[in-house]
C-alpha cells in the first residue's frame, strides 16, 4: 500500500511537506551559489555539484531564523539521505541540474521532482504498485 494516499498520517504528509519544501530550497541554493559564482568570476559558469550546495545552506541556515533557515539547517546537503527516508537524487552541468528525493519509507515511491527552471513536480514512478484512478473521480 502507497504510504501517501488517503490513509496518509498527518505525521507522514508533514515529512512529504518537509521533502516538497526542500526541493524547493535546493532550487533557491541553486540560484544562490551561482550568483556568488557570477560575482566573484564574472560568469555564471556550471550548476553547482549536490556536495557544493553544503556551503550555501550553512550560510542560509545561519542568516535565516524562520521555517526556511530551520529546513536549512536539518537537510543534510552533501548526503545521499538528505532527510530522513528521502533518498536524493541530484545530476548537474553547464545548461542545467535536476533533483528528485524520493521517499523510501514509501512501498510506491513517493518523489519530488525540480530543475534549474523552478518547475517542481510530484508523483509515483511508472512501475509503482499504485491504484487505478477512476477518469470520473477528478
Amino acid at each position: 500500500m502507497c504510504l501517501h494516499e488517503s490513509g496518509e498520517t498527518w505525521a507522514e504528509r508533514q515529512r512529504r511537506d518537509e521533502a516538497l519544501a526542500a526541493v524547493h530550497l535546493t532550487d533557491r541554493l541553486v540560484d544562490l551559489t551561482r550568483s556568488e559564482s557570477r560575482r566573484l568570476t564574472g560568469r555564471l559558469g556550471p550548476y553547482p555539484a549536490w556536495s557544493d550546495l553544503s556551503a550555501a545552506g550553512a550560510r542560509l541556515g545561519r542568516m535565516d531564523g524562520g521555517a526556511m533557515g530551520r529546513l536549512a539547517r536539518k537537510v543534510q546537503w552533501g548526503n545521499r539521505e538528505p532527510l530522513p527516508g528521502w533518498q536524493v537524487h541530484y545530476v548537474a552541468g553547464d545548461e542545467g541540474y535536476a533533483v528528485s528525493l524520493t521517499d523510501t519509507r514509501d512501498a510506491c515511491g513517493w518523489t519530488y521532482f525540480g530543475d534549474e527552471r523552478g518547475i517542481v513536480a510530484e508523483g509515483y514512478p511508472m512501475d509503482a504498485p499504485v491504484g487505478v484512478v477512476p477518469v470520473d473521480s477528478q
